[in-house]
């Protein structure tokens, strides 16, 4: 896939900026159980230490802390679908454009 350039990115902000903003929903649940792999799951399990459970976020460094172990801040991403889905350019690609939520 070609990357997007950046007059494809900026035609896509208007549907991006359409999204609403009092609700919402999960679309797609995304877990990295290993590094560079994706794994898309039609349900999950949050845990306040563990955060999507089955996800190596406790094992992958943060630039945010000081020793570099994993920020305790970030154990979830989410992130508008709408974004992944301009970003990913076929719904097939999705889980690669982002994590988790």
């Amino acid at each position: 896939m070609e990357p997007l350039t950046a007059s494809a990115l900026e035609g896509g902000v208007d549907e991006i900026r359409g999204s609403p903003t009092d609700h919402g929903r999960v679309d797609l649940i995304v877990r990295r159980p290993a590094e560079n792999a994706r794994e898309v799951l039609t349900e999950g399990r949050l845990d306040s230490a563990e955060g999507l459970v089955g996800d190596t976020w406790r094992v992958r460094s943060s630039n945010l802390t000081r020793d570099r172990s994993p920020h305790p801040d970030l154990q979830l991403t989410l992130m508008n679908c709408r974004v992944a889905a301009l970003v990913a350019g076929e719904d097939e690609r999705r889980q690669l454009a982002g994590d988790q939520l």
